[in-house]
């Protein structure tokens, strides 16, 4: 596959807080969901929309809880959690293949638990450095990115040289996901500071 059909490929679900058990949930006792979590037509309406984005950009399919994600970052193991937390994303792109692209996604945990997720972000990626997806192998590191929300945290993950710059911001109990890429030349970090506190901001407003 040519390096446009595998990095679209990839960077449509390259960012969630959704993964796979670690080894130590299972001594954990299952503690249920909010009885009153959000629907995804809830959470789909917090993010950021086409009307956000720069003229001649389009939405993409995205799937935040895709199995093929890149890097993702457990919450339901390490919570103690019996099942996720829903979990919306939407992605806009001015070029599927070479972007720029922006990649948001959001999920509300139980009341009380957002501050425990930058921890689980810093293990998952700690960990992510070095994995392989669709045989390229990924490696992570710290972005130097201004604070965002109660706590963020944002890394370059590079695959094969392309750079993926991703941004976990936590605001109470609301966990936002957000990347971007561009193979045209342009900064795709600005183009996350452009959008980060934007789509911040709308989180809050939904759910704060």
């Amino acid at each position: 596959m040519g390096r446009s059909g595998w990095l679209a490929a990839l960077l449509t679900v390259s960012l969630t807080l959704v993964g796979c058990d670690d080894d130590g949930s299972a001594d954990r006792d299952p503690v249920p969901v909010d009885p009153v979590t959000p629907s995804q037509v809830d959470l789909r309406s917090a993010l950021l929309t086409l009307d956000d984005m720069p003229a001649g950009w389009s939405e993409i399919p995205y799937d935040a809880d895709a199995e093929s994600n890149v890097c993702p970052a457990q919450v339901a193991g390490p919570l103690g959690l019996d099942e996720e937390p829903p979990t919306a994303g939407v992605q806009y792109v001015a070029s599927r293949a070479r972007g720029p692209s922006f990649a948001e996604a959001i999920q509300v945990v139980p009341s009380g638990r957002g501050a425990e997720l930058m921890p689980i972000v810093r293990d998952a990626m700690a960990g992510c450095d070095g994995e392989v997806y669709s045989g390229r192998t990924a490696r992570v590191s710290k972005l130097d990115f201004p604070r965002v929300a109660d706590g963020s945290a944002a890394y370059t993950i590079r695959l094969d040289g392309v750079a993926i710059n991703v941004l976990y911001a936590v605001t109470g109990d609301i966990a936002l996901i957000m990347s971007t890429y561009d193979l045209t030349g342009g900064d795709s970090i600005r183009l996350l500071e452009r959008y980060a506190e934007r789509a911040v901001d709308k989180a809050e407003d939904a759910f704060g």
